[in-house]
């Protein structure tokens, strides 16, 4: 039987949003996303929430909308750029650890993040001689690889071994927890950086695991860091944070969600004044999404030293018809499709190819069978 083409094989495998739940890192995507109307909104709104001291806003979208590669995107957008005057400094988080309570989970894994991008910043701003006591004193338990080890999340205890001078911290107190956010937001301030741009992704497993006591406890807590930084913003850079997670997810921050929660004698009343509306990143246009699939071919097409098979206009229209409009499975099918061709040896990807693998597709999965 006919193989697949080794030198086409895989050839959509890292197109954006055909890697679900891939983890957050700076360079994914990188050589690979195309952008379109929906990220310049995005783009747009982030710049103007900018003007104020401190902003949250939940970024979502179906499984396979995007969401970490936009974020991705806009890690290398922002990180250590000058815009408009204005110096920007990005802390991301791939995902919040699920062991421990979320703002608990939040506050290690913006510890590591900066230790992992930025292994200077705390130091080095430590050492200037308008910096916070409290400031130094994290920087000092930051030297200590057993404070250290506590701050990352990686410690058997929430509370950091005590150091001779130094107050005792515990990663379980929500004011030392909001201490510590508050001395990387000053550390980056004395390096130079007025905007921070902190990116949470995958919100969805913090909420879908603990109990709604302890989602309201993290939403205080959200609230609170909130007001801080809004009464005391000439200490602290102006900062947006930005979280990412799935439909249910934004249902759950959601004005009509959160006012039934306050019927019911909730606490997310003071929270939902301070949250953005939610970003929806919603599908391309048809022009946009073939756009999307011809930059991406054709960019593909150039790095192939053999034979290369084309698609037909509307095979790709199809394609995305067949997908639901989502741009995860929209790209599974094309490399389905190119996949099929290449083990036929025909010259074009053509609409049977399309009907052939997303008809196996359903049949596969039950789509219009009977029950057994």
């Amino acid at each position: 039987m006919p193989t697949t083409d080794p030198s086409v094989a895989g050839y959509f495998k890292e197109v954006p949003f055909a890697s679900r739940g891939g983890r957050l890192r700076k360079d994914k995507g990188k050589e690979d996303f195309v952008e379109y109307s929906i990220h310049d909104s995005l783009l747009e709104k982030i710049r103007i929430a900018f003007q104020r001291p401190i902003t949250i806003r939940l970024l979502y979208g179906n499984t396979g909308a995007g969401k970490t590669w936009t974020m991705a995107w806009l890690w290398r957008k922002f990180d250590e750029q000058v815009i408009d005057g204005h110096k920007y400094l990005v802390i991301a988080v791939p995902r919040l650890e699920t062991k421990h309570a979320p703002e608990r989970g939040m506050l290690e894994a913006l510890v590591q993040a900066v230790l992992n991008e930025h292994p200077k910043l705390i130091q080095q701003a430590a050492s200037k001689a308008n910096a916070s006591r409290e400031l130094k004193d994290i920087a000092a338990y930051l030297e200590d690889e057993d404070g250290r080890y506590v701050l990352t999340g990686r410690g058997a205890s929430a509370r950091i071994p005590r150091i001779e001078g130094l107050p005792p911290i515990s990663t379980n107190r929500a004011a030392d927890l909001q201490m510590v956010i508050l001395v990387i937001l000053e550390a980056a301030k004395h390096s130079g950086f007025d905007r921070v741009l902190i990116l949470l992704d995958e919100l969805e497993g913090p909420l879908s695991l603990h109990g709604r006591k302890t989602v309201s406890i993290f939403t205080d807590f959200l609230r609170d860091l909130y007001d801080v930084l809004e009464d005391e913003n000439k200490l602290y850079p102006h900062t947006h944070i930005l979280v990412g997670g799935t439909t249910p997810v934004a249902e759950q921050f959601s004005p009509e969600y959160l006012n039934r929660t306050i019927d019911q004698g909730g606490v997310l009343e003071a929270l939902l004044r301070r949250v953005e509306p939610a970003f929806r990143l919603t599908p391309p246009s048809d022009r946009e999404v073939k756009n999307i699939a011809e930059d991406r071919i054709e960019r593909h097409r150039i790095k192939q030293a053999g034979k290369f098979i084309p698609f037909n206009e509307d095979a790709i229209a199809l394609a995305w018809v067949k997908s639901g409009r989502n741009l995860g499975q929209f790209v599974q099918i094309l490399q389905n499709m190119y996949d099929l061709a290449a083990e036929e040896g025909v010259d074009r990807v053509t609409t049977a190819h399309c009907l052939r693998v997303t008809g196996a597709a359903e049949r596969g999965a039950g789509v219009g069978s009977a029950p057994a």
